[in-house]
């Protein structure tokens, strides 16, 4: 089973976790290009937030703290919201 998400584990002793929501466009298999073009996955600023891995990289980097990455679309789950 792929995981659309990455756990990583720092050396610093802070009490900080950081995350990374919208780090990924990536897509299940199951639910094909959700009736969308590959362009549309592509450039739609909906599916994720550009630039958000790398910022959240540069800091989990510099903080040497624990993370966690989501690379999900963003439009078929939105991870921080709540289910209803």
């Amino acid at each position: 089973m792929k995981r659309f998400f990455t756990v990583s584990r720092g050396r610093a002793e802070i009490p900080v976790v950081l995350s990374c929501d919208h780090a990924g466009r990536e897509l299940p298999a199951a639910y094909g290009t959700l009736g969308l073009s590959e362009a549309a996955l592509r450039t739609c600023p909906d599916v994720y937030d550009r630039g958000a891995a790398e910022i959240y990289a540069a800091l989990r980097r510099r903080l040497d703290c624990d993370g966690i990455e989501n690379r999900l679309c963003r439009l078929l789950i939105d991870v921080n919201r709540y289910r209803d």
